[in-house]
This record gives structure tokens, C-alpha cells and sequence, in this order.
């Protein structure tokens, strides 16, 4: 884990969950998007709950939108 962010170990709100399926979606990078989410010191938490929530890291540049 490199330094903290602002987010990081906090609980998930509706609107960062809405964020993370956003940006799954679009086809955005696990870093890019724990930056956005301001999560960016713990990105495997990120990867973890986009697990949860079913979603699909895209590769190809196949994109979706989401549920």
C-alpha cells in the first residue's frame, strides 16, 4: 500500500458506488480509478469491491453500461 488517500478505508457511499460502476463501465484502469475515488493508496480495496458489486474490469476497450 503506498501513502494514503482521503477515502481510503472509509465506508462506501451511494455516490462512490455509483462512481466505481461509472468507471468500470467506461473502461477506465483500476489506478485510474482509485484516483478518482480518491482511493488511490489502497487500489486492491477498489478492485475488491468492484467484486462485490459483479462488475467486470473491460479489456479490449469493450465497454458496458452499467446495471
Amino acid at each position: 500500500m503506498s501513502s494514503r488517500d482521503i477515502y481510503d478505508g472509509e465506508p462506501w457511499s451511494d455516490m462512490a458506488i455509483e462512481d466505481l460502476k461509472q468507471h468500470v463501465a467506461a473502461g477506465a484502469t483500476l489506478k485510474a480509478t482509485a484516483d478518482f475515488l480518491c482511493r488511490s493508496g489502497d487500489p486492491l480495496a477498489v478492485a475488491k469491491k468492484a467484486k462485490e458489486l459483479g462488475l467486470r474490469w473491460q479489456q479490449g476497450g469493450v465497454r458496458r453500461k452499467p446495471k
